[in-house]
């Protein structure tokens, strides 16, 4: 994904795991990798070779105090050609993630892939990303992280 300021993200997901890459324009690269079977959110500084290490619930907590519960409600619009593919088009309005707005999804009922956009008032101004996903299953590699030769940072 790609934002209107700069920043590009890689997302993984797979069994409950993740991983976010982010690399935003003149900083350093940081990877988020969250294992809910180990129970651990790792934020890896791959240049400077620090890693954080925090309990998942604690994670969770803090989360929960500075987003507001989604609330959206979703309608199957009529759909929509993108780059000569026929999608399915859904439309959610309501409190999103990233405060009230309106997402749009495109799905393309052949591959499984889809792209979401999302739209969120700024007063008169709208910004919208774009993501496009791929459903194949990530390398189990990604959500793994080896501490060796690395320094745990303080929390």
């Amino acid at each position: 994904m790609t934002h209107d300021n700069g920043r590009v993200e890689r997302r993984y997901f797979c069994e409950g795991k993740q991983r976010v890459e982010t690399v935003s324009v003149g900083t350093r690269p940081l990877i988020i990798i969250r294992r809910p079977d180990l129970g651990v959110v790792w934020a890896i500084h791959p240049e400077d070779r620090i890693y954080f290490e925090s309990k998942m619930e604690e994670v969770d907590a803090n989360a929960a105090k500075l987003f507001p519960p989604v609330e959206v409600a979703w309608t199957e619009l009529r759909q929509t050609r993108i780059d000569g593919g026929l999608y399915r088009h859904f439309c959610g309005i309501g409190q999103t993630r990233h405060g009230r707005g309106e997402e749009h999804i495109y799905v393309d009922p052949a591959s499984g892939m889809f792209r979401r956009e999302r739209t969120r008032l700024r007063g008169i101004r709208s910004q919208i990303d774009y993501t496009d996903i791929d459903l194949s299953r990530p390398k189990d590699e990604l959500f793994d992280f080896d501490k060796k030769g690395y320094k745990r940072g303080r929390t």
